[in-house]
């Protein structure tokens, strides 16, 4: 089958890499909604010196009219090459992992049981989601959390080519779309949500096709993510606060992440300028 070609390819370019692999079979639940599956997650685990680990996920399946090159074989793909790079380093901190899912487009399966797997509850501090709802332009982060305003800033500092604003949570809420972060957000860890948005209308149709995908977003998105993941590296991924962060790129070259004191702030200096202005006009 497809899935079990899948299974094959990534399971030997991840153990090529040096991760130990597994695939997790299980029986997934979501009683809220009256959804069971059987599904088969991908988990490999690149061990560091410590063992809470930072992770990058995506999904194998497609929608049963798409081929799925964009949602979601741009995701796995990038993942495959960033665990690749990620692995050449032998002094990583945290240990790597690359969780990839089964029905994703089933309703969130593969990642509900993706969350009943102890190594995976247990050790996940800090992840990266990688999702397409288009085949081009430059990925875009348009969803953070659950607070944790810290896991924004590696984004915003070293991601090249940011794009990106807080208020883009704001419009996903109002949109009839979820995503696997939607699942591993409920643990309370921390993550960053980024896809592939432009050139939207192969979304889940059957010009979802390898030649319409722009190589120029996997370059960048692969970039993006080592970047991101090589960051967390070098800080505390356990950390945790409530806060929520805002952050916004300027023409996709630099961007900005700051929290509520800044906000504040910001806030106040805007109401002075404007007093002052008035009194100037008056």
């Amino acid at each position: 089958s497809t899935f079990a070609a899948a299974h094959v390819l990534q399971d030997d370019q991840l153990r090529l890499f040096g991760f130990e692999v597994r695939v997790q079979e299980a029986d997934a639940r979501r009683a809220p909604i009256g959804l069971t599956a059987r599904v088969s997650n991908i988990i490999a685990v690149r061990p560091g010196k410590r063992p809470e680990a930072m992770a990058i996920v995506s999904h194998y399946d497609s929608v049963p009219e798409g081929p799925g090159a964009a949602d979601d074989a741009f995701g796995v793909g990038v993942s495959l090459e960033a665990a690749r790079v990620l692995a050449a380093r032998s002094d990583r901190n945290w240990t790597l992992m690359i969780l990839i899912t089964d029905g994703e487009e089933a309703g969130l399966m593969g990642a509900a049981a993706l969350v009943t797997d102890r190594e995976v509850t247990s050790r996940l501090q800090a992840y990266v989601n990688l999702e397409a709802i288009g085949s081009a332009g430059t990925p875009t982060l348009f969803e953070t959390g659950p607070g944790n305003a810290w896991i924004v800033t590696p984004w915003a500092r070293l991601a090249p080519n940011p794009a990106g604003a807080s208020y883009g949570l704001e419009i996903y809420r109002r949109l009839p779309n979820d995503t696997d972060f939607s699942i591993l957000k409920r643990l309370g860890i921390p993550g960053l949500n980024i896809a592939a948005v432009e050139d939207s209308y192969a979304y889940h149709t059957t010009r979802d096709t390898p030649e319409r995908l722009s190589p120029a977003t996997v370059r960048t998105a692969g970039e993006q993510v080592v970047a991101i993941m090589t960051a967390f590296d070098g800080v505390d991924i356990t950390q945790r606060s409530a806060v929520n962060p805002t952050f916004f790129d300027i023409a996709r070259r630099t961007a900005f992440s700051y929290g509520p004191t800044a906000n504040l702030l910001s806030a106040g200096a805007a109401l002075l300028l404007g007093v002052v202005a008035w009194v100037r006009v008056m």
